[in-house]
């Protein structure tokens, strides 16, 4: 994927999900920039991920600004997902389905879990059983959103990183 088809990626997330949230359910709605930062940490190129990144970090913070009980929560466990997954992305075997389907479900259950400590930090009344009571209605829409742009994707991934041991490096 590359970065300009990650920012219009990341607009079109912004715009629709609000849209989404009106026609889903609240526990079924997907959160499109989540998915969208979580696939392009994982499988564009280090010089091309930045900007995607911080773009949809900057439309998570007016979206929790104006949508949410608390600004920057999901800007901060984006954060707290993405930087890990930097270091380990390398190591990461994209090519097998088994594990695409587990680190989709891995991402996104940490992801709410982290939003809910820290909710739950800054004075939110949710307990731990309501959140363990809606989390496989939020985590699979965004596990399954996330496991089929991982599918797509990671051939072109696992092709370019074949590919790059025969490319010459220029200086």
């Amino acid at each position: 994927m590359r970065s300009r088809t990650a920012i219009i990626m990341v607009i079109l997330a912004f715009i629709l999900q609000p849209f989404l949230s009106g026609l889903l359910p609240a526990f079924l709605t997907p959160n499109l920039l989540l998915c969208i930062v979580l696939l392009s940490a994982i499988t564009m190129a280090e010089e091309d991920v930045i900007i995607p990144v911080i773009l949809a970090l900057i439309m998570s913070l007016v979206t929790d600004f104006f949508c949410n009980q608390f600004a920057g929560v999901s800007a901060v466990v984006m954060i707290v997902l993405v930087v890990p997954l930097f270091v380990v992305r390398r190591h990461i075997n994209i090519e097998n389905i088994l594990f695409i389907g587990v680190l989709s479900l891995g991402l996104n259950l940490i992801y709410e879990l982290l939003y809910w400590v820290i909710y739950r930090s800054l004075g939110s009344t949710y307990g731990l059983l309501y959140v363990i009571s809606k989390l496989p209605m939020s985590v699979l829409p965004n596990a399954v959103l996330l496991f089929i742009g991982l599918f797509f994707f990671s051939r072109h991934v696992a092709q370019e990183r074949r590919d790059s041991y025969f490319k010459v490096k220029r200086s």
